[in-house]
Parts: C-alpha cells; sequence; structure tokens
C-alpha cells in the first residue's frame, strides 16, 4: 500500500469516526428497554417503537462493527505478517492508545460507583446493591461488573475486547498469510459453532476485526474505494430477508453476521465517495472522537431515565424528544468537557484519549479511531 492510499484511508476513516460516534451514542439512548410494559395508560406510540427498532437493528448496529473493521485494517495496513519484534511493539502502542485509557477511565467509573453507594444515593442505584468493595470486586469490575459484561465506565466494552483481540492478533497473522479471507471465515466459524456465547463475544468482534484486516493485506485500497452499488444492493436483500423473517431461525445468526458485514462495506464504500467529493466532518468533532465515546458512559443511563422523568413518553413526539433530547445532552456536555479540558490540562487530556486526541495521521504511530 503506497504512501498516498495510505493518506486516503486515514481521509476516509477520520471522516467516519465522529458519525460513527453519533450512532453509538444514540444506541445508548434508546430509553424503551427502561420502560414497563405498557409504558402508560393510553400511551401511543406504535410508530416511534417501530422505527427505532428498525433504525437500531440496521443503522446502528454497523457502528461498533465499523470500529473493530477499522481497526483490523490499520493494524495490518503493513501487511499480514507479524514478527516477534513486531508483535512486541505493536504490544507495546497498544499499552499506551488502549491498556492505559481503559484503566484511566473505569477508575474514574469505579470512583463514580462509590458516589452512587452513598447511603443518600443508593436507593436510586439498586443495581449495586451486592457490591461490596472487596479487592475481588474492585478488580472483577475493571472487566465485568456484578456479572452485567461491562466494566465500570460500561461503554469501555468495546475496549476491553480490543485489547483482547490484539493480544490474539498472531493467529489474525497467521490465518492472513495462509489465505486473507482464512482469518475471517476461522472466526466466523468459531462464533458459529459457539452459538456466539464465547468469552465475552470476542469471536463475533474478531470476525469484523479480520474481515478488515484481510481486506488490508490485499495491497490496495481497491477494496474500500470499490463501486457503491453491489453493497447496497446486497445490503437491502439481506434486510428484507431479515425483516421478513424469510430464513429458517437456525440461519439467524449466520444472516445478523453477514447482513452486517456487507453494510460496513457499504458504509465505508460510500464515505470514500463522500471524501472523494470534498466532505469533511471538522477536525474539532473528529479529535473528540474517542473523549465523546469514554465520557459519555459515565452518564448516558443517568441522562436517559432522568429526561424520561422530564418529559414521559406517551406519544410518539414526546418519545422522539426524549430520544433526541437525551442525545444532545450526552454529545453536548462531552464536547463541553473536551474542549474544556483540551485548553486547561491538554495533556492529561491526550494521556486519557490514547494519544487520540487529533485527527489520524500517515506518521501518527498509535491508529485507533474508536
Amino acid at each position: 500500500m503506497t504512501g498516498r492510499e495510505q493518506t486516503d484511508i486515514f481521509e476516509i476513516f477520520n471522516f467516519l469516526r465522529f458519525p460513527l460516534m453519533a450512532g453509538v451514542i444514540l444506541i445508548h439512548c434508546n430509553f424503551l428497554p427502561d420502560m414497563p410494559e405498557p409504558m402508560a395508560p393510553g400511551a401511543n406510540t406504535a410508530m416511534f417503537t417501530a422505527c427505532l427498532a428498525w433504525f437500531d437493528r440496521y443503522i446502528l448496529s454497523l457502528c461498533v462493527p465499523l470500529f473493530f473493521f477499522m481497526s483490523g485494517y490499520l493494524f495490518f495496513r503493513s501487511g499480514p505478517q507479524l514478527s516477534a519484534t513486531g508483535y512486541a511493539h505493536k504490544l507495546a502502542g497498544r499499552a499506551r492508545s488502549l491498556l492505559i485509557p481503559y484503566m484511566a477511565w473505569n477508575t474514574i467509573g469505579l470512583l463514580l460507583l462509590a458516589l452512587k453507594k452513598l447511603p443518600a444515593l443508593a436507593p436510586a442505584f439498586p443495581q449495586y446493591e451486592s457490591f461490596t468493595f472487596s479487592i475481588p470486586q474492585i478488580l472483577t469490575g475493571y472487566v465485568d461488573l456484578a456479572g452485567s459484561g461491562y466494566p465500570y465506565d460500561f461503554v469501555l466494552w468495546f475496549l476491553r475486547n480490543l485489547i483482547l483481540i490484539v493480544i490474539l492478533s498472531p493467529l489474525v497473522s497467521w490465518a492472513l498469510q495462509v489465505n486473507r479471507w482464512l482469518a475471517p471465515a476461522l472466526f466466523f466459524i468459531a462464533a458459529y459453532v459457539t452459538g456466539h456465547a464465547a468469552f465475552l463475544g470476542v469471536h463475533v468482534d474478531m470476525i469484523y476485526f479480520a474481515t478488515g484486516a484481510a481486506m488490508a493485506s490485499s495491497g490496495s485500497t481497491s477494496s474500500i474505494r470499490g463501486n457503491i452499488i453491489p453493497p447496497i444492493v446486497a445490503w437491502l436483500i439481506l434486510t428484507v430477508l431479515s425483516a421478513t423473517e424469510a430464513i429458517p431461525q437456525q440461519l439467524s445468526p449466520t444472516l445478523t453476521v453477514a447482513l452486517t458485514l456487507t453494510g460496513l462495506i457499504m458504509t465505508v464504500r460510500i464515505a470514500a465517495a463522500c471524501v472523494d467529493r470534498g466532505c469533511s466532518v471538522p477536525r474539532f468533532l473528529t479529535s473528540a472522537t474517542f473523549f465523546i465515546y469514554a465520557f459519555h458512559g459515565l452518564f448516558a443511563t443517568i441522562v436517559r431515565k432522568s429526561v424520561t422523568i422530564v418529559i414521559p413518553p406517551v406519544s410518539d413526539l414526546t418519545c422522539a424528544a426524549v430520544y433526541f433530547g437525551s442525545f444532545a445532552i450526552d454529545l453536548g456536555l462531552s464536547l463541553l468537557a473536551f474542549a474544556t479540558m483540551r485548553r486547561i490540562c491538554p495533556r492529561t487530556l491526550s494521556v486519557l484519549c490514547g494519544m487520540r486526541d487529533k485527527p489520524l495521521k500517515q506518521d501518527q504511530p498509535v491508529i485507533r479511531p474508536e
């Protein structure tokens, strides 16, 4: 892959970073699982519920897999080979870009959990009633808090799984060198055999990471900059099959993976076409992406539940107000905190962001667009 092609890839991925992160915030603004059933006497929210279900299932569900895809692409952008020295170098770099921010943000989450356990606040957070601050529980919470499947800062499950994938990257490298499509196929089989119930869901995440790695190993950007029509058509067909439940139930997990893979290729090619036409995202928003990701996870649930109290979701209109109001608060507070920290303590901000508080560049050694 030439230097010009690598620069093109950075431009495309930079273009995607903020929109994808906005999608992640929207995922966490879905208040419907918090509500009783039915929500309220006489509530009429059928249209909003149906639209959100479709949007969440077929659009927002692409956001996180796309971050895994971009991670795999950038990790193996120089080729499928991974020597012992190269592996050690990448582990050292990812310790700075992944592990240190992961530990820092989860420690902040632990401190907030201590506040939630105070007598005055504990009744509002009954889910933490059994947490006793014993050493084993404190340490376990950095990986899986109280059996929830999430760490203290719950959105960081992505970072946790990515760290595990990076550790397993020699396996991806081996598969790529045998055949570049063996890597995603191998992890797809693993996910299928385990019924997507592998440890912390890492097998499924590795499908998308390995797909990015396989496309990078081709040595050119043609797979990224290809015709956008075929993946759009394929995605639409698979969406119809999924929505109409036209395939046997036992094949549903396979259809989900195929739909996601098609959707992420479609999205990346659309992004490439937009970049080629001069479209761009403001540098400030691109720089803030990682901070938004980690910071909003500390309060997104509280914001969502608070907004439903202020605006009872009893109609399609009020449901939309709750949904987009929660999004505006999450994003606004995150951007305000980012701007404040960038002015007051930029070095601390850089550490918290894993040195990703600026857009990706070709000479940037730590390359993570999550």
